[in-house]
């Protein structure tokens, strides 16, 4: 929120907030659990920080420092459970984070303006985005792709092993705020 805070609600119990998550120092923009750790939740912020939480006890376990130098507008969790991370910020980039250490795997440029919105290839998804990238499927070793949005009406799908720029997506008349892909691959 706004507020700085993030909310935990429980389904279960008619929606009864059971816990606040207090720590950035500007508004919360992204929320994601984790794939693979289900008790642990990432957010990004205005404050150019990624905090990790466990959200049986309320506490942040790990902030990831200042990968970027502008506002970071969104988070995707890796889809494999490796806890690593893509991030679309106001700076104009993405970047593939490592989830414990922060490290920077890897910087996605070229977007003209403010990356709204990023998103993993699912595993169906990577044979299409291989032969995209002129790899063959086979013979990649664990290939890895993603997707950014931009404000420059743009889609860019992304190598993750390379950090080259394989497609651009035209056709917005206005900025991307989402992109999703469908779980089987399929659709973006």
């Amino acid at each position: 929120s706004n507020d700085l805070t993030i909310k935990l609600w429980d389904p279960e119990n008619a929606y009864t907030c059971i816990r606040t998550l207090h720590g950035h120092d500007h508004v919360v923009s992204s929320v994601k659990f984790i794939h693979g750790q289900p008790h642990h939740l990432a957010s990004a912020s205005r404050d150019r920080s990624i905090r990790i939480w466990d959200v049986q006890s309320g506490f942040c376990i790990r902030t990831l420092g200042q990968a970027h130098t502008d506002w970071i507008r969104q988070i995707a969790p890796s889809l494999t459970g490796d806890g690593s991370l893509i991030t679309a910020s106001s700076d104009g980039a993405a970047k593939w984070l490592d989830g414990t250490s922060g490290e920077c795997r890897m910087t996605f440029s070229g977007h003209g303006h403010v990356v709204e919105c990023c998103s993993w290839a699912p595993r169906r998804a990577l044979k299409a985005c291989c032969e995209l990238a002129g790899q063959d499927y086979r013979a990649s070793d664990h290939p890895v792709f993603c997707a950014t949005g931009s404000r420059d009406k743009l889609i860019k799908i992304w190598d993750g092993r390379s950090g080259r720029c394989i497609a651009t997506l035209t056709g917005h008349d206005n900025w991307i705020r989402a992109v999703v892909w469908h779980p089987d691959g399929r659709y973006l």
